[in-house]
C-alpha cells in the first residue's frame, strides 16, 4: 500500500542519509576529535578519534533507526515505542554499572553500553518494519519517494538548526572551559533533567 511505499521511501532516504554522515565523520575524525578535544585532553592521539568515530557510529545508528519508533506512533502503537523507551535505559544502566570498572575504553564503553541497547532494539524493529512493508504491494514506491524528497529539505533545514541550538554548548564549552568544569556543568545539568 502507500503506506508501505512511504515507509520504504523514507528509510531509503534514512540509509543514504545516515551513509553520508558516517563517511564524514570516519574522513574527518581525527579532525574533529583534535577540535572538540584536544584542549580537554591535552592532545588527542589516535585512539581518541577511533573512539570518537566507534562512539559516534552507536549514537547515529540509534538516532537514525529511531525512526522505527515514530513508524510505531503512526500505526498507533505508540506503547510499543513507549516500552523500548522504558526498557533501554534500565538495561544500558545495568550494562554501564556491570563492566564499566573492567573496560579497557571506558568512554567507548559507556556510549556502548547506555545507547546501544537503543540502537539494537530499533534496528531489529526497523528490519521488521521494512520486511513488512517490501511484503506489501508497493507500485506507488515512486511516487511516494518523490512526494517525501520534495518535503525533506524543509525538516533537513528545520531539524539541523534545532539540534545544533541544542548541542552547542558543549561544542563552545569543550574550547573554552577545562575539563573539571565540563563535567561540573555535565553533572549539573542532568541533575536538573532529573527533576525536570
Amino acid at each position: 500500500g502507500n503506506a508501505a511505499a512511504e515507509m520504504l521511501s523514507a528509510y531509503l532516504m534514512l540509509a543514504f542519509a545516515t551513509s553520508g554522515v558516517v563517511l564524514t565523520l570516519y574522513l574527518f575524525r581525527h579532525t574533529i576529535a583534535v577540535t572538540l578535544f584536544g584542549k580537554i585532553l591535552s592532545g588527542v592521539n589516535r585512539e581518541a578519534a577511533e573512539t570518537f568515530f566507534h562512539s559516534a557510529l552507536v549514537l547515529i545508528a540509534g538516532a537514525s533507526l529511531a525512526l522505527s519508533t515514530r513508524v510505531l506512533y503512526a500505526m498507533h502503537r505508540g506503547y510499543v515505542a513507549n516500552l523500548f523507551a522504558a526498557l533501554a535505559p534500565v538495561v544500558g544502566l545495568s550494562l554501564l554499572v556491570m563492566g564499566i570498572t573492567s573496560a579497557e575504553d571506558k568512554v567507548a564503553y559507556a556510549i556502548a553500553a547506555l545507547y546501544g541497547p537503543n540502537a539494537l532494539a530499533c534496528c531489529a524493529l526497523a528490519v521488521l518494519q521494512i520486511l513488512g512493508a517490501v511484503r506489501q504491494r508497493t507500485a506507488s514506491f515512486g511516487i511516494a519517494f518523490s512526494q517525501i524528497a520534495k518535503a525533506s529539505p524543509g525538516f533537513l533545514i528545520f531539524n539541523t538548526l534545532g539540534a545544533a541550538v541544542l548541542q552547542i554548548d558543549y561544542l563552545v564549552m569543550s574550547q573554552k572551559v577545562s575539563a573539571v568544569e565540563i563535567i561540573h556543568y555535565f553533572t549539573t545539568g542532568k541533575i536538573f533533567s532529573f527533576v525536570a
